[in-house]
């Protein structure tokens, strides 16, 4: 193509000088009488003119010029912050319009802790020991703590880098003692040091750990207000560069969208949280039944009614049968055998019972006209129950729940000797223990996905401790996948342990029965709360009552509350 351009060009400058050459008139003849551009014409063919421009055109409106070098389009920055959460860091999308850089100096813009207006806000918890008799701090107290000055519970705070940096944003830098680790996972290690209390993301709560309330607001309550809860920082983007450069904002504005739709929005999702309620023993007879007709049926319910009601599970293990036959209740009885007037089923509905533990010693005490009664009860008030039924298999056969994605499990038993429990193939009354049985179910609903809860009716014993015969079973229950072990039978306080991950208490004490002066606890009792979520048992917490009257339990707080468990932590939570 080159060539023939050039070739054309030749022509053209050559026509040119001939037109040139013909505008100054006719040059000199030769001495053969020629003219010079005679000659030429005789040896070269002229092309027409029509011929020249068509093959000049047409090659000149192809040739591509070589484009001259553009500088490289500037790609903007983004940096983040590498000790952001976890878990926000994994949810990351890939970010196409930015490219990532180490350095916050270069970056454009920057993925960070903000105090507000980001796209996700992270919940944190101030958190203790287990064994501690605090439950509450206020936020001006913390924060004075937080800038070095005494009267704080605890004598240092542990947190991981990235917790130090949010915290650091709402209170500014720390003056206090701070531990800081590089896993929330080792916040346990670090309470084995006296006074050592932590913050962790809500995402890093464990049942190890005493979630503290801040002005009466934990993140662990399902009355929660995250509006007035002051431990919380939000993450976001933030321009670095001119702000009011219009491709600038625009990009921010892109990016920003992006992790609005995939990012959590918080730590903390309120449909993924479950509550369940453990209680002791009831047997509405005798005093208690007695107090009920004087004073109302619902009066025992009084106190604990509002935490009974709130859980989305309350257990509760009522050992005797309902009768219509059932003698008048009397303030003392000659006998142990007990029964409940029908429309004691009032009270049970009144404190919001979810689920009824049948696994007592009493179930049977009117035979087995009165434990059919009691299940059509049940039955008519849509109540199931587990533990104890018509025949073996449907008192051995677990009750199963879902709230909020959390699949939970009951399944319970009599471990006492032949005789207090009576199911069979053909008789209804409580399940007798089979440990074998047991251990096998656990493992079926842990592979189907539930989180076990055990009750045992056991033996029974009038101190703090618990005894070998008790922690033998309960062991094994929490070794074969159990999350929570609780005894049903204790008409006092018993000890409780951490075992291959469960919580284990061995006894609660009673929720509704008469024993206020038989013994010299009999009085106490533990309600205890558990929080699960996303699939995990995340906390356990201790409600301490006690009997003023034959029948309701009070919610004990102030010093009575920390005498009890200061009795409560001396028996428990050994070691292997």
């Amino acid at each position: 193509m080159r060539k023939v351009v050039l070739i054309n060009m030749l022509f053209l400058l050559f026509a040119i000088l001939l037109s040139a050459c013909e505008a100054l008139g006719t040059p000199p003849e030769t001495s053969d009488g020629t003219s010079p551009a005679l000659l030429a014409t005789s040896t070269i063919d002229e092309p027409e003119a029509t011929a020249l421009i068509e093959e000049t055109a047409t090659p000149l409106s192809e040739v591509q010029e070589t484009p001259s070098p553009t500088p490289e389009e500037q790609i903007s920055m983004l940096w983040i912050n590498s000790n952001l959460p976890g878990e926000y860091v994994s949810a990351l999308p890939e970010l196409n319009e930015v490219a990532l850089t180490e350095s916050e100096a270069e970056a454009d813009y920057k993925l960070d802790y903000l105090q507000g207006g980001g796209h996700s806000e992270w919940v944190y918890a101030l958190v203790a020991p287990f064994k501690t008799t605090s439950d509450e701090v206020s936020f001006e107290t913390l924060s004075a703590f937080w800038k070095g000055e005494s009267g704080f519970p605890a004598k240092s705070l542990t947190m991981t880098k990235g917790t130090l940096q949010a915290m650091e944003l709402l209170f500014g830098e720390a003056k206090l003692k701070v531990n800081l680790i590089s896993n929330e996972a080792d916040i346990a290690h670090n309470f084995e040091t006296p006074g050592a209390w932590a913050i962790v993301g809500f995402e890093s709560l464990s049942p190890f750990f005493k979630v503290i309330a801040i002005d009466g607001q934990s993140p662990i309550h399902k009355a929660f207000d995250l509006s007035v809860y002051p431990l919380k920082v939000s993450i976001g983007l933030e321009i670095v560069g001119d702000a009011n450069d219009d491709d600038f904002a625009k990009l921010y504005s892109t990016i920003n969208e992006v992790l609005a739709e995939s990012m959590p929005v918080s730590n903390r999702d309120e449909d993924k949280l479950a509550t369940v309620i453990m209680t002791g023993v009831t047997a509405m007879v005798r005093a208690t039944a007695k107090e009920m007709e004087i004073k109302g049926v619902l009066y025992p319910g009084e106190d604990v009614r509002e935490i009974l009601r709130e859980a989305d599970i309350t257990h509760i293990s009522n050992e005797i049968p309902f009768y219509s036959y059932c003698p008048e209740p009397q303030w003392t009885q000659d006998t142990l055998k007990f029964c409940s007037a029908p429309r004691y089923i009032d009270l049970l509905l009144d404190i919001g019972t979810d689920v009824v533990d049948l696994t007592g010693d009493h179930f049977a005490d009117f035979g087995s006209e009165a434990m059919y009664e009691t299940l059509d009860i049940y039955k008519e008030n849509n109540l199931p129950y587990f533990g104890g039924g018509r025949d073996i298999e449907e008192a051995k056969t677990p009750v199963k729940f879902e709230v909020n994605g959390n699949k939970i499990a009951f399944i319970g038993c009599n471990g006492k000797e032949a005789g207090y429990a009576t199911v069979s193939h053909s008789n209804p009354g409580a399940y007798s223990c089979d440990m074998d049985y047991m251990i096998e179910a656990i493992h079926q609903l842990v592979s189907d996905g539930y989180l076990p809860i055990v009750t045992f009716q056991h033996f029974e014993y009038y101190h703090w401790g618990a005894e070998q015969e008790l922690i033998e079973d309960f062991r094994l229950v929490a070794e074969a996948g159990a999350v929570i072990v609780s005894g049903s039978q204790g008409h006092q306080p018993h000890a409780y342990e951490f075992h291959n991950g469960a919580f284990i208490h061995y006894g609660l004490g009673n929720l509704f029965f008469d024993q206020l002066n038989i013994y010299s606890d009999t009085d106490k009792a533990f309600i205890d709360r558990f929080v699960f979520y996303d699939g995990k048992l995340i906390s356990v917490e201790l409600i301490t009552t006690k009997f003023y009257d034959w029948s309701k339990p009070v919610i004990v707080v102030g010093e009575d509350r920390e005498v009890m468990l200061q009795m409560l932590f001396e028996v428990s939570d050994w070691k292997d």
